[in-house]
């Protein structure tokens, strides 16, 4: 007869003992909570099995008093005398106390659940206080020890204060002495005589004179034509006369003068670009700025530096923003940027940081230059307020004030960015201990409340040290789903860093934390924690786990546990070809048969189809000839000649009809045209076609959107870009992609060429390890796999969004909603090694590879397999058929083999 353990709730017994596991540290935390006498208490220590005698527990038998049983962990009772089992086990078979101790061996002995029976005679007893070691006194006269003298008070930091608020661009203007250019010298020396003297100080005077007549023959031309209604007959038909009037003289003479004053002004921009090549710090007290929103010295002064107005009144532009006197110096603009560039260029080589910044701020208006070069000549707090005055980016004012040392000003932004986990890092620096806990709980309360709990524990690890709360943390990540497997194995990660044995934490956790749902999902984890280990006990154990794992799995007809056993028994090379064959042959499945074949044109090379409404688009290769087939459900076919094709350039075809009625044809070996297929009786929607070649070669994603504009998301260096372009080509908006506030690392990305879509406010596409979204404004939000990512499909435009994301490893269903992208079915689908895939609207799912494919239900929140389709030949392409429950395979004998679900599926 063997005796076993089994399971049993509301067992109503008094407790008699405890097994506490871990080592004499964890022994003690525990009993410490019983709050009872621990003379009363009898402790015999548990080996790890009869081949290995190293201690992995303690049984303690209670003898005087007992603790309430909610503070005792492993609580047991007595069943017969001297003889333990776990208080809510019961024996099997079921026997009685006498039958018990005519079978008993020792005089004390206690079930483990894991080890099986373990005996102790009575002289085994472990004193509880030999456990506990002293520290050895030292013998010396404690009247001779002085106390210590009071340390000073620690300082926490050290700053800077700062007299009213900076204003970096002013102070740039202070360095530069600027004058008008009308005080501009002559380079030449000027000709000597009795009267040039006498000219250089009358020639402000001759200015305000011809100002003074200018202003005034303004105001009298416009009383004349405002009150000219008013003058009689006989002067308006003098004023038709052959010979000018004197309002007519009036108007000549103020013209020449304003071609005088024109000549005046370009002869000064002249003298100021040759005064850039001989005397650059002289010259940057004269330049003007070419480009700012804060332009303040091309306001002009009445002289020859203002440019050719409109003499004729307009009140239609009046108050219309139209300013006044404002330079307009034409081709001098390119001239004077090219010496402007020079002169900072200059000044960086000789580590003059601000005077560049002046040029880069003032008078090229490129802010972020100038910010950039005073940050690279440790200028950091100006840098800063133009980044935060000027530019609006307090972000990078944050991260310029922290790189200069200026933490409190830093401090201040990142808490308004709300960066806590940066702002505590900075009060850590500044040695405020309580100030950066506060901000690192902040960290921690917003990873807990978006579930992100890995993070969480992380923080808490580094920041806290505290492992038993952080154990806590990952385990609550385990039981929500969130990232369960990683969770699960930091959770083991932290028992060894605690100084648990493995063994047993990995056995009780099985028995306590691993739900049906979750069997997969530990068996993965503690695979990789068998590859990892050396400790053949823990393999013995762990391989045990996996056997009753396995088998509880295949008993409900799941066979994904069967394919990791292999993993455990590595040496057996041939072990992973029997477990795929026992579950082929023990998993029942359907196949379905095509309801009905559509033949294509097999002269063609087919090479992309897609829907669209109830038509179906495909383009192929008939020689160089790229050729376009249109077709309906009812066999309606038409082919067409789209252009030739010069190299090997294979076009992308782009359709998303509840975005948009055109259809795009991508590739830079195209002409841009468009393509117009009209409504006839097999045809009761028209389509355009409108084909595409100036996307450029670092594009990796393209999608329409809900403006009919096209998306396009481009690699540039380091940097992700997202631009909106109209359907001509004009780029309407732009954006550097970013991920967790930081621009977005195309080298880190793993990117690919991947189809997209715009869905809710988010455009959605893949990478080699991930899927992905932006919104608008470029802003990233990426659910990362274990596997590589091969495909994607996603729902229509006007559904609830759901999207099929298929991996090396299997297909898993995410629901994204506006916070998060959530997985709601894991991985399914494994066994198939997919390469294809394709959502339909009934809420189910295809998956295909070369020559066969399955069709997966999504109902209840889990993938039921529903079928299998065998073809002859290679599928190309899935295809959702606008038919209630209908789907379509496209395969490379030219042929479109339409299938049915089943209502009763």
């Amino acid at each position: 007869m063997e005796l076993a353990l089994r399971h049993q709730k509301n067992i109503d017994q008094t407790i008699a003992g405890a097994y506490l596991h871990g080592n004499v540290a964890d022994w003690f935390n525990e009993i410490s909570f019983w709050a009872i006498k621990v003379d009363g208490l009898k402790g015999y220590l548990v080996p790890q099995s009869i081949a290995h005698n190293n201690c992995v527990g303690i049984f303690i038998v209670f003898e005087n008093e007992i603790p309430k049983r909610g503070l005792i962990r492993n609580p047991y009772r007595m069943v017969s005398e001297g003889f333990f089992i776990p208080s809510d086990a019961k024996l099997f078979p079921n026997i009685d106390a006498d039958e018990i101790q005519k079978i008993k061996l020792w005089e004390i002995q206690f079930f483990h659940p894991h080890v099986g029976l373990v005996g102790f005679e009575t002289k085994d007893v472990q004193d509880l206080s030999d456990l506990i070691a002293l520290p050895i006194l030292e013998n010396r006269d404690w009247r001779t020890v002085w106390p210590k003298v009071a340390s000073q008070p620690q300082i926490r930091t050290i700053s800077l204060t700062q007299d009213g608020d900076l204003d970096a661009l002013e102070n740039l203007k202070i360095l530069i002495d600027n004058k008008p250019l009308s005080d501009i010298p002559e380079l030449e020396e000027p000709a000597k005589g009795k009267f040039s003297k006498l000219k250089k100080l009358l020639r402000p005077l001759v200015n305000m004179g011809i100002w003074l007549m200018l202003i005034l023959g303004f105001m009298v031309r416009f009383i004349l034509k405002a009150f000219s209604f008013l003058l009689p007959k006989t002067v308006s038909e003098i004023n038709n006369m052959q010979k000018p009037s004197w309002l007519h003289r009036l108007d000549s003479w103020i013209n020449k003068q304003m071609d005088f004053l024109e000549k005046q002004r370009d002869t000064e921009l002249n003298r100021l670009v040759k005064m850039f090549d001989k005397d650059k710090d002289l010259a940057l007290q004269y330049a003007i700025p070419l480009n700012s929103p804060y332009l303040d010295r091309g306001i002009a002064k009445p002289t020859g530096k203002l440019t050719r107005r409109n003499l004729n009144f307009n009140f239609n532009r009046f108050g219309s923003g139209v300013a006044a006197d404002v330079w307009d110096i034409g081709n001098y603009r390119w001239v004077l940027q090219e010496r402007y560039e020079k002169v900072a260029n200059e000044a960086i080589s000789n580590s003059d940081y601000k005077r560049a910044a002046y040029v880069y701020a003032h008078l090229l208006g490129d802010f972020f230059r100038a910010a950039n070069t005073l940050k690279d000549g440790k200028h950091y707090r100006e840098a800063a307020a133009i980044f935060k005055d000027h530019l609006k980016n307090e972000l990078l004012a944050a991260e310029c004030l922290e790189q200069g040392g200026l933490l409190n000003e830093a401090i201040v932004l990142y808490i308004k960015l709300e960066h806590y986990e940066t702002v505590g890092n900075l009060y850590l620096q500044l040695g405020q201990e309580e100030s950066a806990a506060k901000y690192f709980e902040e960290v921690i309360k917003k990873y807990l409340a978006a579930r992100d709990y890995l993070k969480a524990s992380n923080i808490i690890i580094e920041k806290f040290g505290d492992l038993e709360r952080a154990q806590a943390v990952v385990l609550e990540g385990w039981h929500h789903n969130n990232k369960r497997e990683q969770c699960l194995s930091k959770y083991f990660e932290i028992v060894v860093k605690r100084g648990s044995t493995l063994t047993t934490a990995v056995s009780e956790f099985h028995q306590s934390h691993v739900t049906r749902t979750k069997r997969t999902s530990f068996l993965y984890v503690l695979a990789d924690l068998f590859a990892s280990s050396n400790d053949t006990v823990f393999k013995d154990e762990a391989l045990s786990i996996c056997y009753q794992v396995v088998h509880q799995q295949a008993t409900i007809g799941d066979f994904n546990a069967l394919k990791i056993l292999g993993r455990f028994i590595p040496e057996d090379r041939l072990i992973d070809q029997d477990l795929h064959r026992y579950a082929i042959r023990h998993q029942q499945v359907r196949h379905q048969s095509a309801e009905h074949f559509i033949q294509l044109d097999n002269t063609i090379e087919w090479k992309y189809f897609c829907n669209f409404n109830t038509q179906l688009f495909g383009i192929g290769l008939k020689v160089n000839e790229i050729r376009l087939l249109r077709m309906n459900w009812d066999e309606d076919l038409e082919y067409s000649f789209l252009t030739l094709l010069d190299e090997e350039a294979i076009p992308v075809l782009i359709s998303d009809p509840g975005l948009s009625d055109d259809m795009l044809l991508v590739s830079p070996k195209i002409a841009n045209r468009n393509e117009f297929f009209d409504v006839s009786s097999s045809f009761l929607r028209s389509a355009t076609l409108r084909q595409i070649n100036w996307v450029t070669p670092d594009t990796i994603g393209l999608a329409l959107d809900p403006r009919g504009n096209l998306t396009i998301l481009e690699v540039q260096g380091e940097d992700i870009m997202q631009h909106t372009h109209d359907i001509n080509g004009k780029r309407l908006e732009t954006c550097i992609c970013t991920l967790d506030a930081y621009n977005a690392k195309a080298s880190e990305m793993s990117l690919q060429f991947s189809k997209s879509y715009w869905r809710k406010e988010h455009l959605y596409f893949i990478t080699q390890k991930s899927l992905v979204r932006t919104d608008k404004i470029g802003v990233m939000d990426v659910l990362p796999f274990e596997g590589l990512v091969l495909d994607f499909s996603i729902s229509v435009v006007h559904a609830a969004i759901k999207i099929a994301v298929l991996t090396s490893d299997g297909c898993v269903l995410v629901r994204p909603s506006p916070n998060e992208m959530k997985i709601d079915i894991s991985m399914f689908g494994d066994e198939l090694s997919a390469d294809k895939i394709q959502l339909l609207p009934n809420n189910s799912v295809v998956l295909a590879t070369n020559q066969k494919a399955q069709v997966y239900d999504l109902g209840n929140h889990k993938a039921t397999l529903l079928f299998e389709v065998n073809t002859d030949h290679d599928i190309l392409q899935i295809i959702s058929v606008p038919k209630r429950n209908h789907f379509a395979l496209i395969t490379a004998d030219h042929q479109i083999s339409t299938y049915i679900i089943p209502i009763e599926t």
